[in-house]
C-alpha cells in the first residue's frame, strides 16, 4: 500500500512513561488511503442507542487512558477536539526522554472515543498518561517501581473517574499493581485492561488479576474472533475492529483488544454521568449483568459481548456495593495479586505500606494507615492503663483483705485468750475453801 503524501503532524509533547503498545493483526488495507469517515459499528442495532443518547455523552467526566505514546493528528480526529484537548502533559519520569514508540493504537482510541460521529465518549475530558521503559525509569533514580502502578495512581491523583490500559505490555503483576488497583476499587474507579491482541493462548497477566475488566474482542454479532485470547479472567467483549490508522499511518480496517476495551470504557464513562449515586461496582455489576451472556460465563467471550442498549436502559443503583470481579481469578495464576483481603485491608488502612504502597505516591492511604497506628497505639495505651489499675487494684485488694485477716485473727486470738483468762478467774473465786479438819 502507498504511502500518504500527507504530513502528520504530532498534537502535543511526545510523553514520558512510555508503555510498548501490541499492535495486534495485520490491517486489511481499505479503498481509500487518505480519509476516515465512518466506522463499522456505526449504523447498527448495536450502537444505535449510543449514537441516539447525545446528551449523555461523558460531560463532566474524566478518563485516564494509560498508554505507550502521544496520539498523532489526522484530519477525522479534527471533531474530537473536546475529548483530547485535555490530555495531560505533565512528565512522569524525573526527566524528559524521546522514544520512537509508534502512537498507532492510542491516535486510533481517540477516534474511537472522542469523534462524535463514531464515539463512545465524545464530551468526556481525558488523562492520558504514558511511560518509559524500566530501565530508563530505575536508571533516573526511581527504583524498582511497577510503571503501571503508578500510573493508576497517578489517574487518581488527576481525578479519573474511569481507568483505561489500552495494552499493559510485558511483565508480571506483583502486589503494587494489586495495592493500585484495590485504591481505584476502593475510590469507586473501574479498571478497563485490554486483554491481548496475540491469540487465544496469550491471556495478559495483568488483565487476569482480580478487580480488572479484562476485556476482548469479538465480531459485530458477538461471535469469538482469533485474535482474541481466552482465559479464566476475560470479563466481556467488544466488537474492536475499526477504520483506523495501521503502523505506516495509511487508512486501514485495524483489530485489537485495546480498541475493544476503549468502547467498553466510554461506556462505563457514559454510566458515571447517566448514574452519579452509582458506586463504580455497581456500574461494573450492571455492566456484566446485561451483556450478552445473560449471566453465563464462557472462556472466549467472558461474561458476553456488551449490549449499550439494555445497559444504558438499567438501573445500576438496584445492584449490590461489591466488586464482582474480586474472586474472577479463583485460585488461578495471579490470583493472589489482589485478593479480597487485601482489598479489605488496604480499605481499612491496616495493610503494610511498604514497599508496595508508600512509593507510589498514594498519599491518602499513608495517611489512613498513620491513623489507624495511632488508634492502635492509644488503644493499647488505654489497654495497658486498664491493666495497670486492675492489677494495682487487686494488689490493694489482697493487702486488705491480708490486713483485715490478720487484724481479724488478732484479735479473735486476743479475745479467746481474754476469755479463757476470765473464765480461770471466775472459776477459782467460786470453788469452795479447803476444809481444814
Amino acid at each position: 500500500m502507498a504511502r500518504s503524501g500527507r504530513h502528520v503532524a504530532q498534537a502535543g509533547a511526545v510523553m514520558v512513561l512510555g508503555l510498548a503498545l501490541a499492535l495486534g493483526p495485520v490491517p486489511v488495507a481499505l479503498a481509500d488511503p487518505q480519509d476516515i469517515t465512518s466506522q463499522p459499528y456505526q449504523s447498527t442495532a448495536f450502537f444505535d442507542p449510543v449514537a441516539a443518547d447525545t446528551a449523555r455523552a461523558g460531560q463532566g467526566v474524566t478518563l485516564g487512558v494509560i498508554a505507550g505514546s502521544d496520539y498523532n493528528y489526522f484530519p477525522e480526529l479534527e471533531a474530537a477536539q473536546k475529548f483530547y484537548r485535555h490530555m495531560d502533559q505533565t512528565i512522569g519520569c524525573p526527566a524528559g526522554q524521546a522514544h520512537d514508540i509508534q502512537s498507532m493504537s492510542v491516535t486510533n482510541v481517540v477516534s474511537v472515543l472522542g469523534v462524535p460521529a463514531w464515539g463512545w465518549a465524545p464530551d468526556a475530558s481525558s488523562v492520558v498518561l504514558t511511560r518509559g521503559p524500566h530501565d530508563k525509569c530505575m536508571s533516573m533514580g526511581w527504583g524498582k517501581l511497577n510503571d503501571l502502578a503508578f500510573n493508576i495512581h497517578d489517574a487518581l491523583d488527576r481525578h479519573a473517574q474511569v481507568i483505561l490500559i489500552i495494552d499493559p505490555g510485558d511483565g508480571t503483576p506483583d502486589p503494587a499493581f494489586g495495592y493500585a488497583v484495590a485504591r481505584a476499587v476502593a475510590a469507586g474507579v473501574p479498571v478497563v485492561v485490554a486483554a491481548s491482541d496475540e491469540g487465544s493462548t496469550a491471556f495478559n497477566p495483568y488483565a487476569a488479576v482480580n478487580g480488572v475488566i479484562a476485556v476482548g474482542g469479538s465480531t459485530l454479532t458477538g461471535a469469538p474472533v482469533d485474535w482474541s485470547p481466552s482465559g479464566t479472567g476475560l470479563t466481556l467483549v467488544a466488537p474492536g475492529t475499526i477504520n483506523g490508522r495501521d503502523r505506516d499511518w495509511q487508512v486501514a480496517q485495524v483489530s485489537s483488544t485495546g480498541l475493544a476495551a476503549a468502547m467498553v470504557a466510554g461506556l462505563l464513562v457514559r454510566g458515571v454521568q447517566i448514574w452519579p449515586k452509582a458506586t463504580g461496582n455497581q456500574l461494573v455489576a450492571a455492566l456484566i449483568a446485561t451483556a450478552s451472556g445473560h449471566g453465563t460465563w464462557d472462556p472466549r467471550l467472558g461474561w458476553g459481548m456488551i449490549d449499550p442498549g439494555a445497559y444504558l436502559a438499567s438501573d445500576p443503583t438496584t445492584y449490590p456495593d461489591t466488586n464482582p470481579l474480586l474472586g474472577k481469578m479463583g485460585t488461578g495464576p495471579g490470583a493472589d495479586v489482589l485478593t479480597a483481603q487485601m482489598l479489605q485491608d488496604y480499605t481499612a488502612g491496616t495493610a503494610d505500606p511498604d514497599p508496595w504502597i508508600v512509593p507510589y505516591g498514594d498519599n491518602g492511604y499513608t495517611d489512613r494507615h498513620a491513623a489507624v497506628l495511632k488508634a492502635q497505639a492509644e488503644a493499647q495505651a488505654r489497654a495497658h492503663a486498664r491493666l495497670v489499675r486492675t492489677v494495682v487494684g487487686v494488689g490493694i485488694g489482697v493487702v486488705v483483705l491480708a490486713a483485715a485477716g490478720f487484724f481479724g485473727m488478732s484479735w479473735r486470738r486476743r479475745h479467746t485468750t481474754g476469755t479463757q483468762s476470765d473464765a480461770t478467774a471466775d472459776g477459782a473465786a467460786s470453788a469452795p475453801p479447803d476444809v481444814v479438819g
